[in-house]
């Protein structure tokens, strides 16, 4: 209902319920994997509450969708819940439109509203993070605008749970896939060479 609210909705439509749920109670999770087909999460840091609903998705048989930043938390899900996964035919799909799909539209938006009510094409589109008020407060005028506090939260996770594994994940371009794979990339086969 928070959610409908912040959107100005009354509801998701007929066809989709909104379930919500302690990221930390197991029951409630898998209550909630039950009672659905997909789940899409908004938890994070994931490294400190996106596991349990992960596993619960992969024990009961329900696919899941997420928003992280979070490379090596995205790695440990893999390896411990991905042959599972696998078995029970649950797709986990873990950064699904990270920072890409709310930029995109609009940027799409906004060069498509140029184009209608001034006929002109954008050279450029510059973007920000949350209201104008807020992007005034947070600006920056050296640095550009800040990060805001989910991805702050999320960065400081990643930097002091483990930030040797962290950083071994952000500059290992196959990080995220099996050894056996990583040979089938081409990128890994010229750098063998």
């Amino acid at each position: 209902a928070r959610m409908c609210n912040l959107l100005g909705k009354e509801s998701w439509g007929e066809n989709v319920e909104l379930i919500v749920a302690d990221s930390m109670d197991d029951a409630a999770l898998a209550d909630i994997c039950r009672r659905t087909s997909a789940v899409a999460s908004v938890v994070g840091p994931y490294a400190l509450y996106g596991e349990p609903l992960v596993r619960a998705c992969v024990e009961q048989g329900t696919h899941y969708v997420d928003i992280t930043g979070e490379p090596q938390w995205i790695k440990k899900m893999i390896k411990k819940y991905g042959e599972t996964a696998k078995r029970n035919g649950v797709f986990v799909i873990p950064s699904t439109g990270f920072d890409s799909v709310p930029s995109d539209l609009g940027t799409f938006l906004v060069v498509q509203r140029m184009k209608e009510k001034y006929g002109k094409e954008c050279k450029f589109v510059r973007g920000y993070n949350g209201n104008a008020k807020q992007n005034n407060r947070l600006q920056n005028k050296k640095n550009g605008p800040k990060p805001m506090g989910g991805t702050l939260a999320s960065v400081h996770t990643m930097m002091t749970k483990n930030k040797d594994e962290f950083l071994k994940v952000i500059f290992e371009p196959y990080s995220l896939i099996s050894k056996a794979e990583r040979k089938q990339q081409p990128l890994m086969q010229h750098a063998d060479r």
